[in-house]
């Protein structure tokens, strides 16, 4: 059975970036795990609304985590974004609650914590696992 580290280093790219009529951004981020033995990717898709200074509750999320057959799907709890005015880039936090987990010994509702950096065409950033995996 696969496991998933209590805290694991992630980074990728920015596969699709949308602003929305609505005045939302939207954003798709692919990517996998960085200085860990295991081989986890990731697609985590956010949303909020523009134009409001500070943080800025996220309006939807989720996150899909997978290693062979294993699999992890999130959904957004509650979280923030909020622009760095000096590198331009948009710092993420946020919880999200497991929905399924595949291959793994997780329960429905646990909680997954992540802290997001994404910049212009890339991202990096950390997800804690607050259970025993």
């Amino acid at each position: 059975m696969a496991t998933l580290a209590p805290a694991t280093r992630f980074a990728g790219e920015i596969s699709e970036r949308a602003e929305l009529l609505n005045g939302a951004m939207q954003l798709t981020l692919d990517g996998g795990a960085i200085g860990s033995e295991a081989e986890w990717t990731i697609e985590a898709a956010l949303s909020w609304r523009l134009g409001r200074a500070g943080a800025v509750s996220l309006d939807e999320g989720d996150l899909t985590l997978t290693l062979g057959d294993a699999e992890v799907v999130a959904i957004l709890d509650e979280g923030t974004a909020e622009l760095d005015d000096d590198t331009g880039s948009i710092e993420v936090s946020a919880t999200f609650d497991i929905e399924d987990a595949t291959g793994l010994d997780l329960e429905s509702g646990a909680p997954l914590r992540g802290r997001f950096e994404i910049g212009a065409e890339s991202w990096d950033g950390e997800l804690a696992l607050s259970v025993d995996a």
